[in-house]
């Protein structure tokens, strides 16, 4: 009787976005993005926060998945830095930023790790340090909130989410109405790098 063979594995949900939609990308674009991610990786092997990362004590950084989630008036909210660790009497959380804005443009997202830190690791924001850090350049913006800035911070978070389940059919189970419920843009040029083109109506036309 013949051995069957094992299924083959399932493929990783992790593919670049240009791979999944067949988007054409010039090989020197493809370059320069690698050579981006070279110079980053260097630039921090080099850094004087990787050295201070290697020194410190066993247990001081601090586990973060993708599934790190706090809540709002029973609202799950995902929320991932990049790097958290504590240093001395401080909470210290970094995110890495190579897009074109001034870093001091990520104040906001980085205080919604405020709120994730306040959940988890500590009751005091003003024992938190968030920095944003440009990995290939080196240049950094370090913010600190006070308890004021962190309502601000939660009542935004808790505005948008309104904002985004209101068009919902059951939002309580986050369940959507048909597709052409909604409209679709009037500027098809920004679908070029929406991430929702394969459940959007207009990919399928």
């Amino acid at each position: 009787m013949p051995v069957e063979e094992p299924p083959p594995p399932q493929a990783a949900m992790s593919g670049l976005f240009e791979h999944e939609y067949r988007i054409d990308v010039p090989l020197l674009e493809w370059k320069a993005a690698a050579d981006r991610v070279a110079a980053a990786v260097t630039a921090f092997c080099a850094s004087p926060l990787w050295q201070h990362l290697r020194a410190l004590p066993e247990g001081a950084i601090l586990p973060i998945d993708r599934k790190t989630t706090f809540e709002i008036d029973g609202l799950a909210v995902r929320a991932h830095p990049d790097l958290a660790f504590r240093d001395g009497g401080h909470l210290c959380l970094y995110d890495w930023k190579s897009d074109r804005l001034p870093l001091a443009e990520h104040r906001l997202e980085l205080g919604t790790y405020i709120l994730l830190a306040l959940g988890r690791w500590t009751e005091d924001p003003a024992a938190v340090r968030a920095t944003a850090c440009n990995p290939v350049t080196g240049e950094t913006a370090e913010f600190t909130y006070t308890a004021e800035d962190v309502e601000d911070i939660r009542s935004f978070v808790r505005d948008s989410a309104e904002e985004m389940l209101f068009p919902l059919e059951d939002p309580a189970h986050n369940l959507a109405p048909t597709p052409d419920s909604f409209d679709c843009t009037a500027d098809p040029a920004s679908c070029t790098d929406c991430p929702f083109l394969r459940a959007c109506p207009r990919w399928h036309r």
